[in-house]
């Protein structure tokens, strides 16, 4: 059966569409009449649109908006919000599978090759370190998971960063992630005893930061650190779980945009990783964490059959490692040349 938090998630991402599909058409038919949109508060009473930006984790700043820049607004929100449902219901697909497969269900093997993935790391020359990093061009990915509370980072550098046409295929990447964990959800899983050991580790595997959540100060300084360290284009985050993390680290210089994790961004990158494992110019950071994401990734197909995209074999274990390792790779993918100059 779906989850009730998938459910929830699907439930109110069709309401924002809904409401925004309502206000987008108030809007126009004020257009065609020439007159003011029939937008009523909760008291009935007519009322401007107004945009809210964050200004810290609990509060927002607002600020009236012209009509024409309402509209752009609600129809990015619209194709957002398209982009979590397509996602939700893979989600949901996902777990109606598991629900309905039993203990006789065949076991799914994993859609990387782990085999040439650990292999990968055996050689210490290939061994990518944040430090073998510094000057090269690197792509981030960020990406948050609601369900186990597991942040990635995850950095790409093509081996030649000048090359458009063959990127990965022909010349491969280096990938290096890092990863942050709350304290509270650590407690919680059963299989602690395997994060404490990464966590403890020098340097650890994995960051442990305070609270029920992902210490937002601590991963705002950690990124702009890593970010300075090496050169950085840019940051890739989901738009459906982009935070006020986000807004932070743009005021601090980091070029952050947009990539929806929908089966139509995620495909592409997905085939070249799985590539460039197979053939072996892909070298990695050696993360235990990120080798047990891998080895815990899946894959499905999108509704017209015409798009891969991963999804957790198990699904309380994160793949968020995969998931921002695609972002980055992918937005390498379509960054036009002239962008790798700075100042352009």
């Amino acid at each position: 059966m779906i989850s009730e938090e998938t459910a929830i998630a699907i439930a109110t991402a069709h309401r924002e569409t809904r409401v925004a599909r309502e206000l987008l058409e108030k809007i126009d038919a004020g257009e065609r009449e020439n007159r003011p949109p029939d937008i009523l508060d909760a008291y009935g009473r007519p009322r401007g649109l107004q945009l809210g930006v964050p200004t810290s984790d609990m509060s927002q700043r607002l600020f009236t908006v012209s009509h024409a820049a309402a509209k752009l607004i609600l129809a990015d929100h619209i194709e957002k919000q398209r982009g979590e449902i397509e996602r939700l219901s893979n989600v949901a697909l996902a777990e109606i599978e598991a629900a309905c497969g039993g203990d006789d269900a065949p076991a799914e093997k994993p859609y990387f090759d782990v085999e040439a993935w650990l292999n990968a790391a055996k050689a210490p020359a290939r061994v990518v370190t944040l430090q073998s990093l510094a000057g090269r061009q690197c792509w981030f990915g960020l990406d948050f998971s609601r369900k186990t509370g597991v942040c990635a980072l995850a950095l790409c550098a093509p081996h030649n960063a000048t090359e458009d046409l063959h990127f990965g295929f022909d010349y491969g990447f280096d990938l290096w992630v890092k990863f942050w964990l709350p304290a509270e959800t650590l407690r919680q899983k059963p299989d602690d005893h395997i994060y404490k050991a990464w966590a403890a580790a020098d340097p650890p595997w994995i960051e442990v930061t305070g609270g029920e959540t992902v210490d937002l100060d601590q991963l705002e300084n950690d990124i702009f650190g890593i970010w300075k360290s090496v050169d950085g284009v840019e940051l890739a985050v989901d738009p459906a779980h982009s935070s006020h993390v986000t807004t932070l680290l743009m005021t601090r210089g980091i070029n952050c945009v947009d990539f929806p994790c929908t089966s139509r961004g995620m495909s592409a990158p997905m085939v070249l990783l799985d590539g460039g494992i197979r053939s072996g110019i892909v070298n990695h950071s050696a993360n235990p964490v990120m080798d047990r994401m891998v080895a815990n990734t899946i894959r499905r197909k999108s509704m017209d059959c015409r798009f891969d995209y991963p999804v957790a074999m198990v699904l309380e274990e994160p793949i968020t490692g995969v998931a921002a390792a695609l972002m980055a790779i992918g937005r390498r993918l379509v960054l036009p040349q002239s962008s790798f100059e700075k100042g352009n």
